[in-house]
C-alpha cells in the first residue's frame, strides 16, 4: 500500500529503566538507565500518517522491578507522550492499577521518568502503556522517511 522506510529506533522508545534523573540541561550527562527495573517485553504499535508526516503509537512495557523504587525510567526523545498508566500484573488474577504521580521528561539525557505515588516493592512485574505522537522525520532518526533509487526511479 504505502512504501515507507523507516525506523522505530532507540530514539522513540527503547529499552527501560527506574530511578530519578537530574533536572533539564543542555548536554546529556547520563548515558545508562538505572538498575532497579529491567526490561521483560516490549510490544509497540505505530500508525504513519503519510499526509501530515506524523506517527501516533502505543508503547506495552513489561519490567521487572529488580528493588524497591518509586519511578520507572526509559529512554525518549522527540516524543509528545499522551497519556501514560501503569498496571502491577505480578499475578495475572489480581492485577492492580499503580498511581502515577507525575510523568518528568528529562530532555537533556533523552530519558523519559514515570513516578509513583508509593514505592513499589522488588520482585514485582509492571506493564507500563504509553501513548504517544511523533513526527515522522527525515534526519534517519527515530520513525524516518527515506528512498532509494532503482533503475532511475526513486522509490
Amino acid at each position: 500500500m504505502f512504501k515507507l522506510a523507516g525506523i522505530l529506533s532507540a530514539a522513540l522508545l527503547c529499552a527501560l529503566v527506574r530511578g530519578q534523573g537530574d533536572p533539564v540541561a543542555e548536554k546529556m550527562d547520563v548515558f545508562r538507565l538505572p538498575e532497579n527495573t529491567s526490561p521483560v517485553s516490549y510490544v509497540l504499535w505505530f500508525a504513519p500518517n503519510l499526509s501530515d508526516w506524523t506517527v501516533t503509537g502505543v508503547a506495552n512495557i513489561t519490567v521487572k522491578v529488580e528493588i524497591e523504587t518509586q519511578s520507572v525510567t526509559l529512554n525518549l526523545k522527540d516524543l509528545n507522550v499522551t497519556d501514560v498508566s501503569v498496571m502491577d500484573v505480578t499475578n495475572s488474577e489480581h492485577t492492580r492499577n499503580i498511581k502515577v504521580k507525575d510523568k518528568v521528561e528529562l530532555t537533556k539525557n533523552e530519558q523519559f521518568e514515570i513516578q509513583f505515588e508509593k514505592k513499589m516493592p522488588g520482585n514485582r512485574i509492571l506493564l507500563l502503556t504509553i501513548k504517544y505522537k511523533a513526527q515522522i522525520r527525515d534526519d534517519m532518526s527515530g520513525l524516518y522517511k527515506s528512498s532509494y533509487t532503482e533503475n532511475g526511479v526513486t522509490k
